[in-house]
């Protein structure tokens, strides 16, 4: 494909295992021995609630979103603003759950929510392309009344 005269090659890799693997890595780093990062940070709570706090800078509002939607099924989701740099999602299981089912959970929460970061990144990165692909596609179409 050619791009502003230069050859282009797009190639999609499957991420999403990698990313699940680093999720649930980062995830249990957290929990269990009690790291902050600066874009991820997840606390059980008292009352069984998960909270997973997610930077602002780092996440989408849609990303986050959707992946609260995706997994809607498994628990209730709650999404409030912290500050202008955090968001709290906080997650009540519909059904009992132990502390590796809440680690994998939101292990997998990560993880749904970089993909869609992803997705984002890419939909953005790759308009221009999209945009010449429909002028090509439909430049030949005539509209007749």
């Amino acid at each position: 494909m050619l791009v502003n005269g230069r050859k282009q090659t797009i190639v999609l890799l499957p991420l999403k295992k990698c990313f699940t693997i680093l999720a649930k890595r980062i995830v249990v780093l957290v929990l269990k021995r009690g790291y902050i990062m600066d874009n991820f940070y997840a606390e059980q709570m008292n009352d069984g609630t998960l909270k997973i706090t997610l930077s602002k800078k780092m996440y989408d509002k849609m990303a986050v979103l959707n992946a609260a939607y995706q997994n809607s099924d498994k628990a209730s989701i709650k999404i409030d603003s912290i500050d202008d740099n955090y968001v709290a999602v906080f997650v009540k299981f519909k059904n009992v759950v132990t502390d590796n089912e809440a680690e994998a959970f939101a292990a997998k929460f990560l993880s749904d929510v970089i993909d869609y970061q992803i997705r984002l990144d890419l939909d953005v990165r790759t308009d221009y392309i999209k945009k010449l692909i429909y002028e090509k596609a439909f430049s030949t179409l005539k509209v007749t009344k």
